[in-house]
């Protein structure tokens, strides 16, 4: 289990069964996977003023989410700081991919989100 994976956990409202804040959500699991990464000497920093992304090892660490976001890292084809990083990264990809991991492990349960469209409950309220 990753520090990422734990942000996520703590971020489900069994209640509602759902995400709550999922973008923030999403930015707090990749900055989760750069302390472990970095924790793990797979990156670190260089430069005086601005601090950039420098990748040290890339082997994959055996972790999904870890490999994804070192994948990622690898593959820029520009100098990158932690923010720009984390900002460029795909919508809510992390919280996505992190719920299936999860289901994966047993530790959650997806259920299908039935969206009620505006204009369907416009049509059928009463006047």
């Amino acid at each position: 289990m990753t520090l990422g994976l734990d942000i996520l956990l703590l971020s489900v409202d069994a209640n509602l069964r759902i995400v709550r804040e999922r973008e923030y959500t999403g930015y707090a699991m990749r900055a989760a996977d750069l302390i472990e990464l970095a924790a793990a000497r797979r990156v670190g920093t260089r430069g005086r003023r601005s601090k950039w992304i420098e990748v040290l090892d890339a082997q994959p660490t055996g972790e999904p989410l870890l490999d994804a976001s070192l994948s990622s890292l690898v593959t820029s084809r520009k100098r990158v700081d932690a923010t720009g990083w984390m900002y460029r990264q795909p919508g809510q990809g992390a919280v996505t991919d992190g719920l299936a991991l999860l289901e994966a492990q047993g530790a959650v349960r997806l259920y299908p989100r039935r969206l009620m469209h505006a204009a369907h409950n416009a049509r059928n309220m009463d006047p």
